[in-house]
């Protein structure tokens, strides 16, 4: 898929995912470990989405203490 110039793709690698709250908060990085919680992942896909940031971009994210929006706009 990544050799199709056709499609935008982004690879998004969330750590050890939890059932815990969300914090709006993550940690995004080439190589990061950690977990996260689900509702977490879903605000940032949200994001991305939302924003077409991230389009060929593959990362690992987990908990952090940056703001989703933050750390979207910084990839």
């Amino acid at each position: 898929m990544r050799g199709n110039d056709q499609l935008d793709w982004t690879i998004l690698r969330p750590g050890s995912l939890t059932d815990d709250s969300p914090t709006g908060k993550v940690q995004a990085g080439a190589e990061v470990e950690g977990s996260i919680p689900r509702g977490d992942v879903a605000a940032l896909i949200a994001t991305l989405l939302a924003t077409g940031a991230g389009v060929g971009a593959q990362f690992e994210v987990v908990s952090g203490e940056t703001p989703i929006a933050e750390a979207v706009a910084g990839l």
